[in-house]
């Protein structure tokens, strides 16, 4: 900010109108009261700027976000797009334009149309700048890039917005006006309750159902319903939570709703569906609209003994223009809107509509604990701008995201096209092309005959900045590309080249682009772009639109064409009348169900609030305005009758990835092929500066609230631009404006030598005219009631009494009693005219402001107002002690608290310096890999941490406000409520998690104690995390990553247990250590072997008993030795085999190792090396008895075995379920934990028996086990928002859902038993580690199961005094494993299933929804 308008804002804040001898303070904000930002929008830097203009936007108070669960990303490759085919007679010439270098295509009643390679592409503006003479001439200039040979053109690559997080509230577009709309609707309302009353008579509707609070609206219910192809459609493919959106249930959409809409329609419009649709068979009507309503007037009247039947054909009388002329219509909700702030649209009187559609959040709208201090929820302490919300929005708009409206358009083009196809078959011919002509003939014959059942939902106007992916992480090599393109929209309305930059205060959303979603048929009406600013449309993605567009010259004259047509409209418009019997209209409107129609009506609408005060005419201060709406006109015409009026009328069409340039006073109206998202800019060239004052006469005349004012804009750019042309230009047109101020600056000195003065930048807009009031205003206060005026306009309002006092309309100005009291507001201080105006003729007295200040005086009356609860701003205090006597006890008392405030401020920046740098010093964490792991610091001190806190008391205490003090209080807040916020990671197992929160608390200051619990968590748990990998799912270390597996890191890993690891992991800790001293004995028989002289003889059991306890331990020794090792065994092996030599097998301990594998008995592990293909084993392997002869017959119960095992196993690799058997079935590691201790102990959850990693998990009601969402049903489910709908899983569920979860199982515990034993009597085995796997799978799955014999039954019967908690650990456990233990899981499921099916019963009854993730 610079210092003139560091003063400017100062010397507002301090000469408030604050005392009655000078002016009345009026209760409600008001230009004199409420402060704005007086930065200049030019100092903001790109990042700066892509910052501000989100950041207030993501505040939850003013723009409601809503969520949704996760689902997969919807794609923009997948949208298909469809294209408008101009008439093939249509042939463009290719012209020459000189200023730009560049050719153009250009047809009859279409506009230039420039083809640009990428690389030789211009800036936006500058190319604006050079096809302005085409632009005068055309209204718009389209531009289409072509991609670069070399470097293809990146798609969507402008698209700045998050896709799946893209919601808005879309407005319902009708082909009729709201009048015949809203007379269709209470005409459906009137058939519906004839038929519940007269036909169906078994029911009787009283009131309209209300869901969530709300009246349910039947009409549009039963259309989105009709739209998805009927109610079994919608309940076949569950789409009532998306009607709900549509509906405007916005936010948690839950299952609850679903299900209560889904009772309405069943109970309600099901039958009458029914109904209508065999009345419409009956008659042959099916291609009749069934809701059309019936009119008719006042002079008909109701025959005697006439009945009322809803097989009466619906008919209304359509309005004609111009003597029977069909083409000139009115479409609901196609008006385009001219934006402005929320606090100067309710300043000056006009209605707005935020707060009444505002969600309500605590902490935002009202103060909490945690709000921080001086926190002002008018939000211009901040500097930001709010902005009213669209007129069109409602508290039932429809809600979507990109993906859901897709969706919906979809079906709006799939509806469409089977109801027209038959009429117009070459517009459909192809669904993803429509001819242009039969596109718009019959877009106006559905606005003849509104022939449709259904609303067109369309987005306009949606703001960017709360879309943008600037309030996403996202990657920030493309944010600063995004920046750095010029012809990315976000990026132009403040670019080097507009002007835009030197708004003070943006009060028209000037600065911020604009989105367009549309659909089908989706229409923006015919508008004139805000204070004929020009504007930049591109189309991101999707269909084409066709725009009509008007030259500038004919502005006027089409004007005048659309306020003749709407005069005539409404003259012609008669008031509807429903039914055609007056005794039945008076007989339903008299009904409840009639009455409680409107009532919804009334309160589903959103209401407009304005500024009571400025509604009041007392004493007749000021005469009543008539204001505009900034409504744009929601007329059509067909192309034929505008150019008829003389107007020459072009068109185009606006691909995907192609701009349109509108230039001022160019009217234009677009309508949608099908799903397009577009967006729009607007910026300030310098050629801008020649209609701009034309505008602001225009603005006026429409009675429209002005969005900028052109002198003050001037004067800034005066100040801040470099440009000398542009100065100069600035000076020429602000020159009259600074002379007729001269002249009544005099006028006022003259006749008030009195009126205080003060300095600030809002509300400069007069309230008799609606004009901008230029570089001063007068506020005019009547008690609680103020106005605001032009200098000019004051005066001329002066009446001079008899007595020489001056009053308007009657009341004195400034007499005794304080009756009227006038103020001067200026714009611009004394400094900032000086530099501004330098080189103009200006008078000195000019820039002289008002008599001398009581400073003291009026800092006492800001202390018991503005500043009673509140500290002083720092450069309040600066300006005071530079404007004021350094002799007083007043300036000495100031500058006292003003060097204590520097000392706070000089500690204050030293720790949020050592944060920064902090910061900015850490990069990524390395946690390290496998046994090589890091040892995070655990010494910490509270230094930090203490400093803040006593830096945070002493702010707080500090009478004077000054940045860091906001800083000081945020970093304390932050380093208080980080903890809190994060106590469920804290609390949890989650090791990703807690990594990802160790690197956040990296930049914040916080406990030593709390440093060293996540420390020693992280350290702990990423031990036992290796430990499992490789201790428990016996993964196969000796391949992967060697360097962080090897041997000798296996020291270092001990100790790094030892030390971080708790009492509950000294069986792990044990285990590790047992590996280690194998790993010793096993190197020093290693050494022994190594040191063996040349000559001298190795045993070869030395050797195989080397191997063997390589591959029982899984040591990770390197490979290739290992490889070196058993290539020389096998090599003497095979030699003996060549020489005849005879190898004794294992015959002798067959039968031992056979009875007890069939007695189950677990002491069979004792013989299995001499059978699970390991070094003792010395039965040949299929690999080396091949090549030999008469092997035929030694292979033929090897393929048998082979032919078993693969039946078995269903062809599953050993391999792939030893992990599931070491995980599911190990009972060391994870050991059963009774119910009461599984929220402080647990670790391992689900069936898969895995920690928690961060995905989605669920808690089952019953057991409150925790399941991954992904481990039910292979994850084809999807868990509802719902608190009534509970998750059940399916061991707790009846039989039939079990059966279903069970399909799992891989094999039986049986049938590996006997494949087994078959391998004992193999003469040839199969090459490792089949047989190995086979062994230690068994082997797990053996002990699994006598266990659960021992612990679950007695005698064979189930033990009923175990708790079912444990029951369900141990079936939980099997069925994770995939093998099948059926004789005792069956019965043990059937056991818990009859206790839950209790509970179960009663969840129903209490109205809770129950799912397994499982159909039903």
């Amino acid at each position: 900010m610079s210092d003139h308008d560091s003063v400017t804002k100062i010397s507002h804040i301090l000469n408030e109108p604050i005392t009655e001898n000078v002016m009345v303070r009026a209760p409600t904000s008001a230009g004199s009261t409420i402060k704005a930002d007086s930065s200049s929008k030019q100092s903001k830097s790109p990042e700066s700027t892509a910052s501000s203009n989100s950041s207030h936007h993501t505040n939850p108070f003013l723009y409601t976000q809503f969520k949704s669960r996760a689902t997969a990303p919807f794609d923009p490759e997948s949208i298909k797009g469809v294209k408008i085919t101009t008439p093939p007679e249509d042939i463009p010439a290719r012209v020459f334009h000189e200023k730009t270098g560049l050719f153009y295509q250009i047809s009859s009643c279409s506009i230039p149309t420039f083809t640009v390679a990428k690389k030789e592409l211009p800036d936006p503006i500058r190319f604006y700048e050079s096809v302005q003479d085409l632009g005068t001439i055309y209204g718009c200039v389209k531009l289409k890039i072509l991609p670069d040979i070399d470097r293809p053109i990146e798609k969507f690559a402008q698209l700045n917005v998050n896709i799946d997080r893209f919601w808005f509230k879309a407005r319902k577009q009708f082909f009729d006006s709201k009048e015949l709309e809203r007379a269709q609707i209470i005409d459906f309302h009137a058939k519906l309750y004839n038929f519940h009353s007269k036909i169906k008579k078994k029911s009787f509707l009283t009131r309209i159902p209300s869901i969530d609070k709300r009246t349910l609206n039947l009409y549009r219910l039963r259309s989105c319903v009709d739209l998805r192809g009927g109610f079994d459609a919608v309940c076949e493919k569950k789409l009532w939570a998306q009607i709900g959106r549509e509906l405007g249930y916005s936010g948690r959409i839950m299952s609850s709703l679903s299900t209560s809409l889904r009772s309405a329609y069943v109970k309600i419009l099901l039958d009458f569906d029914k109904y209508e649709k065999e009345q419409r068979m009956c008659n042959n009507e099916e291609n009749e609209r069934p809701l059309s309503p019936k009119f008719h007037h006042t002079d008909q009247k109701k025959r005697d003994g006439e009945e009322i039947s809803l097989k009466d054909e619906s008919f209304h009388k359509r309005v004609k223009i111009d003597g029977g002329n069909p083409k000139v219509f009115r479409a609901g909700s196609i008006n385009h809107e001219f934006k402005r702030m929320k606090d100067i649209k309710r300043i000056k009187g006009f209605p707005t509509y935020f707060d009444s559609l505002t969600e309500y959040k605590l902490g935002f709208t009202d103060f909490t604990g945690a709000t921080l201090p001086d926190y002002d929820f008018t939000f211009w302490e901040n500097g930001m701008e709010i902005y009213d919300k669209s007129s069109f929005e409602t508290r039932t708009s429809p809600v979507y995201n990109l993906r859901q409206y897709y969706e919906k358009s979809q079906a709006v083009f799939n509806a469409m096209m089977a109801r027209y196809k038959s009429d117009y078959p070459s517009l459909f011919a192809n669904q993803t092309t429509l001819p242009q002509v039969e596109f718009e003939k019959l877009f106006f014959q559905l606005l003849s005959t509104h022939f449709i059942d259904f609303e067109i939902d369309t987005g306009l106007g949606l703001t960017a900045s709360i879309r943008s992916s600037g309030n996403d992480s996202f990657d920030d090599k493309f944010a600063i590309k995004t920046i750095l393109d010029h012809w990315n929209l976000d990026n132009i309305p403040l670019s080097e080249l507009s002007l835009l930059k030197h708004l003070d205060l943006d009060m028209a959303d000037f600065t911020r682009t604009n989105f367009d979603v549309g659909m089908l048929f989706s229409c923006r009406g015919w508008s004139v772009s805000d204070h004929f600013l020009p504007s930049i449309d591109y189309n991101h993605l999707g269909s084409t639109k066709l725009v009509y567009s008007i030259a500038p010259k004919d502005m006027e004259k089409f004007e005048g064409l659309m306020t003749q047509a709407k005069k005539e409209w409404d003259a012609h418009q008669s008031r509807p009348r429903y039914f055609t019997s007056d005794g039945e209209w008076t007989g339903f409107s008299e009904t409840d169900f009639f009455k409680s129609f409107l009532e919804a009506e009334q309160s589903n609408d959103h209401f407009s609030t304005g500024n009571a005060a400025r509604n009041v005419t007392s004493e007749n201060v000021l005469l009543a305005n008539s204001l505009g709406d900034g409504l744009q006109s929601d007329l059509q015409f067909e192309p034929s009758f505008i150019t008829a009026n003389g107007i020459k009328l072009y068109k185009t069409t606006q691909e995907q990835g192609s701009y349109i340039f509108k230039f001022p006073k160019a009217f234009t109206c677009c309508i949608g092929s099908g799903f397009y998202l577009s967006q729009n800019s607007v910026f300030a060239p310098i050629s801008w500066l020649e209609s701009s004052f034309e505008a602001a006469k225009w603005i006026s005349k429409m009675r429209i609230l002005p969005g900028l004012d052109v002198n003050q804009l001037m004067i800034n750019i005066l100040l801040n631009s470099d440009n000398a042309a542009l100065k100069g230009t600035c000076q020429n047109l602000v020159r009259d404006c600074v002379r007729e101020e001269v002249v009544n600056r005099r006028k006022l000195r003259e006749l008030f030598s009195t009126v205080d003065v003060v300095y600030n930048k809002l509300d400069y807009i007069s309230d008799i005219s609606l004009k901008p009031t230029g570089l001063s205003k007068i506020v005019v206060t009547l008690g609680a009631l103020h106005r605001v005026f032009s200098l000019k306009e004051f005066l001329a309002l002066l009446d001079k009494s008899k007595n020489g006092t001056y009053n308007i309309c009657g009341i004195p100005i400034c007499d005794q009693a304080g009756s009227l009291n006038i103020c001067l507001h200026l714009y611009f201080d004394k400094a900032s005219l000086k530099i501004a105006l330098d080189g103009l003729d200006i008078p000195s007295d000019f820039y002289l402001a008002a008599l001398d200040e009581n400073f003291e005086m009026k800092w006492d009356a800001l202390m018991t107002s503005t500043f009673k609860n509140r500290s002083v701003p720092l450069n309040i205090i600066q300006y005071l002690l530079s404007h004021t006597d350094s002799n007083t006890e007043f300036n000495r008392s100031l500058r006292s608290n003003f060097y204590d405030a520097l000392s706070l401020i000089e500690e204050c920046k030293k720790i949020i310096t050592s944060c920064m740098e902090s910061s900015r010093s850490i990069g990524n964490i390395d946690f390290g890999i496998g046994f090589n792991l890091r040892h995070l610091p655990l010494e910490f001190s509270n230094s930090m941490i203490n400093k803040l806190k006593s830096l945070y008391k002493s702010v707080q205490k500090c009478s004077i406000d000054f940045p860091e003090r906001l800083e000081i209080i945020r970093l304390y807040q932050i380093s208080r409520q980080f903890p809190i916020d994060n106590k469920d990671i804290i609390e949890g197992n989650n090791l990703v998690l807690l990594k990802e929160l160790y690197q956040k608390s990296l930049n914040i200051p916080l406990k030593a104690s709390y440093w060293t619990n996540l420390t020693r968590k992280i350290c702990r748990l990423e031990w036992l995390s290796v430990y499992e990998r490789v201790f428990i799912e016996r993964n196969d270390i000796k391949d992967e990553d060697s360097e962080n597996y090897s041997l000798p890191l296996l020291y270092s890993y001990l100790k790094f247990g030892l030390k971080y690891c708790s009492v509950e992991d000294i069986d792990k800790i044990g285990h590790a250590k047992e590996l280690l001293l194998k790993y010793q004995a096993i190197m020093q028989k290693i050494r022994v072997f190594l040191k063996r002289e040349a000559p001298s003889r190795i045993p070869l059991t030395d050797l195989e008993n080397i191997l063997l306890g390589i591959e029982v331990y899984r040591l990770p020794i390197q490979r290739n030795f290992f490889n070196e090792l058993d290539y020389i065994i096998r090599e003497i092996e095979q030699a003996k085999r060549s020489s005849d030599v005879s190898i004794v097998y294992s015959a002798d301990n067959l039968d031992k190792i056979d009875e007890l594998i069939r007695k189950n008995d677990p002491k069979f592990m004792e013989f299995a090396d001499q059978f699970n293909s390991s070094r003792l084993d010395k039965r040949p392997r299929i690999g080396e008895i091949q090549d030999q002869k008469g092997t035929k017959q030694k292979l033929k119960d090897y393929k048998l075995w082979t032919r078993q095992l693969a039946r078995i196993l269903h062809k599953n690799k050993l391999v792939e379920l030893l992990p599931l058997a070491y995980k599911c079935l190990d009972l060391e590691s994870d050991k059963y934990i009774p119910l009461e201790d599984c929220a402080r102990l647990q670790t391992k959850y689900c069936f898969c028996r895995k920690v928690e990693e961060g995905s989605a998990m669920v808690e089952c009601e019953i057991c409150k086990e925790w399941y991954h969402v992904d481990c039910i049903n292979n994850g084809k489910w999807v868990l509802p928002d719902d608190p009534n709908v509970l998750f059940v899983c399916p061991i707790c569920m009846p039989s039939n859902v079990s059966i279903k979860a069970t399909e799992s199982v891989l094999y039986e515990f049986g049938e590996l038993k006997r494949l087994l034993i078959g391998s004992l009597k193999l003469n040839t085995i199969p090459n490792p580690p089949i047989l190995n796997n086979l062994f230690d799978v068994f082997a797990l799955a053996l002990n699994f199961k006598n266990q659960m014999e021992v612990e679950l039954f007695t005698k064979g019967f189930i033990n009923k005094l175990v708790p079912t908690h444990k029951i369900k650990y141990y079936l939980r456990k099997a069925e994770g494993s995939g093998c099948g233990f059926t004789d005792l899981t069956g019965p043990l499921r059937r056991y818990c299933q009859a206790k839950d099916a209790k509970v179960i019963k009663s969840l129903k009854e209490n109205g809770r929804t129950v799912i397994t993730g499982f159909p039903n």
